[in-house]
């Protein structure tokens, strides 16, 4: 009965010299009553208050237990306005009698428990939220059901809201039911928790993400505690690990949260975090509550258009960028009809301002890239061979694109990544972009995307122009790269992605692919060879230091085994076609045809 025993009516005595008055409430409007008219949040806001005093008439009330509290007022109470819950009493009496005498009653709500907080008593104020409401006499309902035979628990009396727990039986006294209360409301109580949340109405920005998740677990998850931290979660950096807790609770606040109408969208503001943590199914899911909640807005489709394109389907982002493009101009129709202006809405994840040239400006990219991607992958996305052993992985592979750009750098800023794989550490999203442009000038970047987190890895294909040969007549080769973002390591993924890649490069007509891996990285070199990879042991000759430290590995894509003799033919056309810094130191019986140069050294995975 939380909030319950406030809002029905009850009686107004005043005491007075052991005498006992009743109290009568006049309203008078005020000078401002026309002003005070049109505020709903105050409905009282027009009237004055003027309490009277009346002899009381008789004994008060014709149950006795209620007559004999009065008396029992009257005789210890000083001077004060004293409130009787008399028709609570009656509900809770009436309740009780339909269930064999038994009942367990809980009860929230501002008010009384003990008879000193019944002295000085002013005259009561009404509070106002929604409907009105007034304190709660729990002293008075406490003792008649004590009288009845029942047991009472309470929460230390003037730390807040009174938390009231009774239980009566004819036939028990309930003793796991008493220590229970006893638990609940003597040691950690609602009352604790109220006191943690006001102190994080102020504190809640200086508190780490571990910090605020506890919080959240302490709230079971409460919407208000949500929202307090909500102004300082910074998700989006944090290790996998982390974040699989973090979106635990968020899935967790949605399901206990009860939505009624109120001025936020909390499934929106979980689908932003989602994002942020470029977990986009979660995000696609939330924007889908949001809509069944809150609407269709624009914002909302356009965000789930650009969640389906960083995982690359490409039809579903299409369809959604269409209809936000549609709902913005019935919005804005809308709020023409209603002249009034449009209100900035901020809510796009990735940064773009939400108008109507935007999303007709996503549209135009979202074709153009579809079209890049079909021209050059003949498919949205490559996934494994039907027969191959990988054929139900879970992840695919596509273009490497500009709207990767903040998944790339969040992954590739990583210093120790880019020191196992031979790249630079990233510096900013603007820097991940330029970079996507550079390797896409004369290379074929690939994205290793997952379906539930997006881009995970990058494989880069860089492809030489045919040589006639006289061991490798018109053959074409290849080198590549490719990484799997530390959170993702050691799970498979690597595997996948180079199985794939060799699909992909077979159909392009490749028929030896080379890759370099750093001789430190035993990982790397293991998944090489277990992938069919051969490690060339011929000696090479370089200015780069770092160069003489990588190992080399070539293989070869839907022929017989070749010899020593071809691979070394083979890797001195590699290095005569990407013009290579790197040297094939000569060898008797196997003399290469070109000698070159390697601006920088190759990178492999840093699985």
């Amino acid at each position: 009965a939380n909030y319950v025993l406030g809002s029905l009516r009850q009686d107004l005595f005043f005491i007075e010299k052991d005498k006992l008055y009743e109290g009568w409430l006049a309203l008078n409007e005020n000078s401002d009553s026309d002003n005070a008219a049109n505020n709903n949040d105050q409905p009282f806001a027009a009237y004055d208050f003027r309490y009277q005093k009346r002899p009381l008439s008789g004994s008060g009330y014709t149950n006795e237990t209620f007559t004999t509290l009065l008396k029992h007022y009257c005789q210890s109470l000083p001077p004060c306005a004293l409130l009787f819950p008399y028709k609570a009493l009656a509900v809770l009496e009436a309740i009780r009698n339909l269930h064999g005498k038994d009942m367990l009653l809980l009860s929230t709500d501002r008010g009384m428990q003990q008879l000193a907080e019944l002295a000085n008593q002013p005259e009561p104020n009404f509070a106002v939220d929604g409907s009105f409401s007034l304190p709660v006499n729990y002293h008075a309902i406490g003792s008649v059901i004590q009288t009845a035979g029942g047991r009472l628990w309470q929460s230390p009396s003037n730390e807040g809201l009174a938390i009231f727990a009774a239980a009566y039986s004819e036939s028990d006294h309930w003793p796991e039911t008493q220590l229970a209360a006893q638990n609940a409301l003597l040691n950690f109580n609602p009352n604790d928790f109220y006191h943690i949340k006001q102190s994080l109405e102020t504190e809640a920005e200086y508190l780490t993400v571990p910090q605020m998740l506890s919080y959240l677990r302490l709230s079971h998850w409460d919407t208000n505690i949500f929202y307090l931290l909500f102004p300082h979660l910074q998700l989006g950096a944090l290790p996998k690990a982390q974040q699989n807790l973090w979106c635990t609770a968020l899935t967790k606040i949605w399901k206990y949260h009860l939505p009624i109408s109120a001025d936020y969208d909390l499934a929106f503001d979980l689908a932003t975090l989602a994002a942020r943590m470029h977990r986009w199914r979660y995000a696609i899911e939330f924007f889908q509550q949001s809509i069944r909640y809150a609407g269709k807005q624009s914002a909302t489709l356009n965000n789930i258009g650009v969640a389906h394109w960083q995982l690359a389907d490409h039809d579903n982002a299409e369809i959604f960028l269409h209809q936000a493009l549609a709902m913005w101009h019935q919005e804005q129709a809308q709020a023409r009809a209603l002249n009034e202006e449009e209100e900035a809405d901020i809510h796009n994840i990735h940064d773009i301002s939400h108008s109507e040239g935007s999303i007709e400006k996503q549209l135009h990219r979202l074709r153009t890239w579809q079209i890049k991607c079909r021209a050059l992958l003949k498919l949205d996305t490559l996934t494994p061979a039907q027969n191959h052993e990988r054929a139900s992985a879970n992840i695919y592979l596509t273009l490497l694109g500009e709207h990767h750009a903040e998944a790339l750098y969040r992954h590739q800023r990583n210093k120790i990544l880019a020191q196992q794989v031979g790249l630079r550490a990233l510096s900013s999203v603007a820097d991940a972009r330029k970079w996507i442009r550079n390797e896409s000038s004369d290379k074929t970047p690939l994205a290793v995307l997952h379906p539930q987190f997006g881009l995970i890895g990058v494989a880069v294909l860089e492809t030489a122009a045919p040589v006639d040969n006289e061991i490798l007549t018109m053959a074409r080769v290849a080198r590549f790269y490719y990484w799997i973002a530390p959170d993702f390591q050691n799970q498979g993924f690597g595997s996948q992605a180079l199985a794939i890649l060799h699909q992909f490069a077979l159909h392009q007509g490749i028929q030896y692919l080379f890759s370099t891996v750093h001789k430190d990285n035993l990982k790397s070199q293991r998944a090489m060879t277990k992938s069919g990879y051969q490690k060339l042991d011929f000696a090479f000759t370089t200015f780069n230091e770092n160069t003489t430290r990588m190992g080399h590995f070539q293989k070869s894509l839907g022929a017989k085994p070749v010899s020593e003799r071809e691979r070394y033919q083979a890797f001195s056309v590699y290095l005569a076609e990407f013009e290579t810094s790197l040297q094939l130191t000569p060898c008797p019986d196997l003399q290469p045809r070109h000698n070159a140069v390697i601006n920088e050294p190759l990178a492999a995975e840093a699985e």
